[in-house]
């Protein structure tokens, strides 16, 4: 998933909307077009890409004034001026807005193109559903590498490889690349949503998933009180077990979870019958889902997670979407069709 054309690709972003791109690395793409063809013959890595065309890379560094270091990667310091300078445009704006929310898309959403449904389009969705503008709220639209196979390439098992084999890793190090904006936001109350995989990205932004290691350079975790929505999320609970590996030791839980589970959801619950595709997972192949549709009660194994961590710990906030308002199953896996549920708008959050 490429966005080195972004700029060219997608009109200007509304006044009440920052753009984050991301690559599979967690590397922030920096405000120049880059052909998507070059990018995907350099890994699809953007630090690579700059590597590999160095007059490029050496007018970033002018642009970005990053010092000429010998004991520090200066890829790295690049990174920090270009998260950097979309801390500041977030800032300028903050003022203006009621409300901010970051909002993650999930598994192979291209940002533009003609194939398969696109995360520009749920984003216009989300923003007429939660009326952003008449609410003044401040948006952070992410877009990040989570992969892309069409449907038909996708046929049986091979989209769910690439989902366990690329997708999952990829969610991982993107949640971590994302401290390095998010986490320097000033604002008391940050609200964050992630549809489907992108909860994993939301969930690697928040804390590490194993204890972080001496020495190490990892981006703080957000500091600010996190309102954090998953809607249909396509992970497990077990990504709850380092809920407290974070990088700033607060006496109260500064994180509030809001979790959209819908046990009849095809997608994370991977059996399925679509014209000649047939599909018969368990949502614990081929990367774990079982959160979202709650299989094997896994919902009720997060609450268990949560009696075991500290009496502070905010306890997600569990809501059943399983059902739509006039009592048929909701089988539907899209972000419009949870973003629309006035369980999800009324939240006092926005």
């Amino acid at each position: 998933m490429l966005f080195g054309e972004a700029s060219t690709e997608l009109a200007p972003a509304k006044a009440n909307v920052v753009r984050i791109f991301i690559d599979k690395n967690g590397f922030i793409y920096p405000d120049i077009a880059i052909k998507d063809r070059k990018l995907r013959r350099s890994e699809s890595s953007v630090e690579q890409y700059l590597i590999d065309h160095p007059e490029t890379l050496h007018a970033l560094y002018q642009e970005y004034d990053v010092p000429d270091v010998i004991d520090f990667p200066r890829t790295l310091l690049l990174l920090e001026a270009i998260a950097n300078r979309k801390v500041q445009e977030i800032n300028e704006k903050l003022n203006n807005y009621t409300s901010v929310s970051a909002i993650i898309h999930g598994f192979r959403k291209r940002a533009y193109g003609n194939a398969g449904y696109l995360s520009t389009a749920d984003n216009v969705a989300l923003h007429r559903d939660l009326q952003t503008n008449s609410r003044n709220m401040l948006i952070i639209e992410v877009y990040w590498d989570g992969t892309f196979i069409s449907g038909v390439r996708g046929y049986k098992y091979r989209g769910f490889r690439l989902l366990e084999e690329q997708a999952i890793p990829n969610a991982h190090k993107v949640g971590v690349g994302l401290r390095r904006v998010l986490s320097s936001i000033e604002t008391d109350t940050l609200n964050v949503v992630g549809h489907s995989l992108g909860a994993m990205v939301v969930t690697d932004l928040l804390f590490d998933k194993i204890p972080p290691q001496p020495y190490t350079h990892s981006p703080v975790t957000p500091p600010q009180r996190i309102n954090a929505c998953l809607l249909a999320p396509a992970i497990g609970s077990e990504e709850f077990t380092g809920y407290w590996n974070r990088s700033i030791e607060n006496a109260l839980d500064n994180y509030q979870f809001f979790i959209f589970h819908n046990e009849n959801d095809f997608v994370l619950n991977k059996t399925f019958d679509v014209g000649p595709i047939h599909l018969d997972l368990a949502p614990t192949e081929y990367g774990n889902t079982s959160l979202g549709c709650d299989y094997n009660g896994d919902v009720g194994k997060l609450l268990h997670l949560f009696d075991g961590f500290s009496a502070q710990s905010n306890l997600p906030i569990l809501i059943d979407v399983s059902q739509r308002s006039d009592g048929r199953a909701m089988g539907c896996h899209l972000l419009r069709c949870y973003s629309r549920l006035e369980k999800f708008t009324s939240l006092p959050i926005w």
